[in-house]
């Protein structure tokens, strides 16, 4: 690998990352967004298209959650878990 190619390796990760937290904070919450790195292990270990997909129908599950009054409170890291795991079984699909 070149250092040419390493930059935009680089390059095209940031822009992942920018990407999934763009939409988090879109269809979540501005305040409560994982940090770079959360992002950067999903995308490192499941892929980015499998990581979108997650957080989509992580989205799905959290409008469920938020019209059912019996629903215990949601925060960012019951978030984080649901996602990945939702990225593992995809995985393991795969």
């Amino acid at each position: 690998m070149t250092s040419n190619e390493l930059r935009e390796k680089i390059k095209q990760r940031k822009d992942e990352i920018a990407a999934l937290r763009e939409y988090w904070t879109h269809f979540v919450n501005e305040a409560d967004v994982p940090d770079d790195r959360q992002f950067h292990v999903w995308i490192n270990r499941y892929g980015f298209d499998v990581a979108t997909a997650s957080l989509e129908a992580m989205v799905d599950r959290l409008s469920r959650w938020l019209h059912n009054p019996d629903e215990k409170p949601v925060d960012m890291e019951r978030l984080i878990t649901y996602a990945s795991g939702i990225m593992k079984r995809k995985s393991n699909d795969a």
